[in-house]
């Protein structure tokens, strides 16, 4: 059974979610650093990141609530997996 537009899922994501994917990352560095002036991504980076890896999302209510990019390395596909942020 997949989940309603109003519970929390969590699922690979697709070039639909790069804005997405962009705002809840621009808003967490917000918050981390809020001394920079800069965003931390844009969607041509989410859009490269994702021809060469992977994104998770979180949503609750059909909107991202939360990113996790995926990236393995290594000559085994499980060698390493990097989670580079996670929201």
């Amino acid at each position: 059974m997949s989940p309603g537009p109003t519970q929390i899922a969590v699922r690979q994501a697709t070039e639909a979610d790069i804005l997405g994917i962009v705002s809840v990352v621009n808003v967490a560095f917000r918050h981390e650093h809020a001394f920079l002036a800069s965003e931390r991504t844009s969607d041509v980076e989410i859009r490269q990141l994702m021809e060469k890896s992977t994104f998770l999302v979180r949503s609750k209510y059909d909107q991202i609530i939360g990113a996790v990019h995926v990236e393995t390395e290594g000559k085994e596909q499980f060698d390493f997996v990097r989670m580079t942020k996670t929201l």
